[in-house]
């Protein structure tokens, strides 16, 4: 993986850092007959939203009555801004680091690894900090939710893990079924939810995000021609993102099956002939495996999606587009030279001297 993102970054050649946002309210006492400056902005920011994407959700901008005035959301720019590179690297050295340490002091043979679920606890967040960066979700506080949201979810994940090794080490485990146990369908079901909530809401964003391009930025364009140079561009990046996102989710979707195959695993072990250690150890290097080919896609994605960016974004558009028709207008025209004045008559009244 390492070697992988050294030669990804370098072949890039330059840095990805990306601004983060934050959304406050503005109070303005526009609710009355004669609104306040701020309030008449508002309006005509919707009026004009509506001129230009009229099938979109974005003509819903309004302003919310709050204490008897209006409340205006608005995005600031933050100050604090993330390099994406410096991300995947902090993850791949969290992981090699957990790899090599497990490699010389072994697995643990009796149940869950500590040091296994601590190493998710400290790269899954990173990851999927990553994809929500790789298009629009940069609101502090959304990204903040779903770090501790993954986080929760790892130690939810060890919660299973230890309510499986408890199970299992009873001797009427062999008469009942883990699945039928009240905690552990209660630590499961927490866990597909937090996981449901997670992509939920980076799918759900980048889906009305990738509508909100389609239906304003690009309709407009296609009256006048079937397909732009920045339309290809872009979608030729949507899909990079896209195969990112749903990589991911499906990816992370694996570790619902994972508690699963442990306890096949464990069940197995008299008709198998192997003990519990061996058992345990199995699992872990599964999780592992996992693991491991989890964040190596996320890093070959990534590199491609680094490596178009600047492609994409560095250019500048060759037209103007006019948000108050819905026409692509055509570049500002040079103004005309205005012609030169007439010469003057000549002294002599225009008669021509023989």
């Amino acid at each position: 993986m390492l070697g992988v993102a050294i030669i990804g970054w370098w072949a890039v050649g330059k840095s990805l850092t990306v601004p983060l946002w934050d959304v406050m309210v503005v109070f303005d006492s526009g609710l009355g007959s004669s609104p306040a400056p701020a309030s008449s902005a508002v309006n005509a920011l919707r009026q004009k939203l509506v001129e230009w994407c009229p099938d979109n959700t974005m003509k819903d901008l309004a302003m919310v009555p709050m204490y008897g005035m209006s409340a205006i959301p608005v995005t600031t720019i933050k100050h604090t801004a993330i390099d994406l590179w410096l991300l995947i690297f902090v993850m791949i050295g969290v992981t090699l680091g957990f790899q090599f340490y497990r490699s010389h002091d072994g697995y643990n043979p009796k149940g869950p690894s500590v040091g296994r679920w601590f190493e998710y606890a400290l790269t899954s967040p990173l990851m999927l900090i990553v994809v929500a960066l790789s298009f629009h979700i940069r609101e502090q506080s959304t990204l903040y939710c779903l770090g501790a949201l993954q986080i929760l979810l790892v130690a939810v994940g060890f919660s299973i893990e230890r309510e499986i090794q408890l199970f299992f080490n009873k001797e009427e485990s062999k008469e009942k079924s883990i699945v039928k146990q009240r905690g552990f369908q209660l630590l499961y079901a927490a866990s597909l939810l937090a996981h449901a909530c997670i992509w939920y809401t980076i799918i759900a964003r980048w889906l009305r995000e990738s509508q909100a391009v389609d239906d304003c930025t690009f309709e407009n364009v296609r009256k006048f021609s079937n397909e732009t140079k920045h339309e290809q561009q872009y979608k030729q990046m949507n899909g990079i993102i896209q195969a990112l996102v749903f990589s991911q989710c499906a990816l992370f979707s694996l570790y619902a099956f994972m508690p699963y195959v442990t306890c096949t695993l464990l069940s197995k072990c008299e008709r198998d002939m192997v003990s519990l250690e061996e058992a345990w150890r199995k699992s872990a290097r599964n999780y592992s495996c996992l693991s491991v080919f989890c964040k190596s896609v996320l890093i070959i994605i990534f590199i491609v999606y680094a490596s178009k960016v600047p492609e994409i974004y560095s250019h500048k558009l060759d037209v103007e587009v006019d948000p108050r028709c819905h026409v692509e207008c055509a570049p500002t025209p040079a103004p005309t030279p205005a012609p030169p004045p007439p010469a003057p008559p000549p002294p002599w009244g225009g008669i021509t001297m023989r």
